[in-house]
């Protein structure tokens, strides 16, 4: 792994600046997407300045309510209440963060299939578990072996990609 030369400890680097450079690739990834999904350069410079609360920033009014004493402090800033549903911000949340956790936590497809040379230049010598995001006890139970429980999990994951393929879906390099 590289460290910057400024760091002399690579362990104080392991534990503070791994996970801020995790998060500062999420943000640009996300950001990025967002230009990258815009009709036009114009409406990405809207959904920026819409996103970073440039136009106003608002909570739906069930959420709002709730808030307590807090509202009174957020209302001084300018944050206001609208009439839109909260349980679309609070299952959009509940959806962000269960995905992020399945990104951040479990192990990738290269790390589940590690031990059977999953790509041309993949050496299982150079291949540390230290090297895993967060290395924890999934990413010991995931590896790959041939057995009828993972037979089981991919032929799962096979039906439910095919039955998702009847589903109308908008080919979205189609735009370029």
């Amino acid at each position: 792994m590289l460290v910057p030369s400024f760091i002399k400890d690579k362990n104080l680097y392991e534990r503070r600046f791994k996970p801020i450079s995790v998060l500062i690739t999420i943000f640009s990834v996300c950001y990025a997407m967002l230009f990258f999904r815009a009709e036009n350069v114009e409406t990405g410079y809207e959904m920026s300045r819409s996103l970073l609360g440039l136009n106003g920033i608002s909570i739906p009014e069930g959420i709002f309510v709730h808030l307590g004493p807090l509202k009174n402090l957020l209302h001084t800033f300018g944050v206001t209440a609208d009439s839109t549903a909260g349980s679309l911000v609070t299952y959009g949340s509940i959806y962000c963060i269960t995905y992020l956790c399945i990104a951040l936590f479990l192990p990738n497809s290269l790390d589940i299939v590690r031990n059977n040379n999953p790509a041309l230049g993949f050496s299982t010598k150079r291949y540390k578990p230290n090297d895993l995001m967060f290395n924890n006890y999934l990413s010991k139970v995931f590896i790959w072996r041939p057995s009828r429980l993972w037979a089981v999990i991919i032929g799962i994951a096979i039906a439910l990609g095919i039955m998702s393929l009847q589903r109308i879906s908008v080919f979205l390099y189609w735009q370029f």
